[in-house]
């Protein structure tokens, strides 16, 4: 009987996978999508509730450019009612809450810094 020698070489790939935040991002979202719902609520009601308000008591307050704050503060909280009840995914309900949220900090921060 004949006997067959094996060669083998065992070589170990490491790989490291980088994951991109918008990849996270979507699968987060895409986890969320059984909260719908909660996140409609929780947007109308922080945005609605804090940001909206205190963005206005700062920039009047402190004197900073109402005009364009006001405008874009409105854009932004009227663009995340529309995402969210006009039936549009989670991602995109996600993305505009998370950019107005940015956005209305970037305005405070800039009316604060100002003054």
């Amino acid at each position: 009987m004949a006997t067959h020698k094996l060669q083998t070489s065992t070589s170990i790939v490491n790989t490291t996978s980088n994951v991109s935040l918008i990849k996270r991002f979507n699968d987060f979202a895409d986890g969320q999508q059984p909260y719908a719902i909660v996140w409609w609520i929780v947007s109308l009601t922080v945005l609605g509730g804090l940001f909206l308000p205190l963005t206005f008591l700062l920039v009047y307050s402190l004197g900073g450019p109402a005009a364009p704050f006001l405008a874009l503060s409105m854009i932004s909280f009227f663009a995340s009612l529309v995402a969210n009840m006009g039936g549009m995914g989670i991602r995109v309900a996600l993305s505009t809450f998370f950019f107005s949220i940015a956005l209305h900090l970037a305005m405070i921060v800039i009316t604060v810094a100002a003054y």
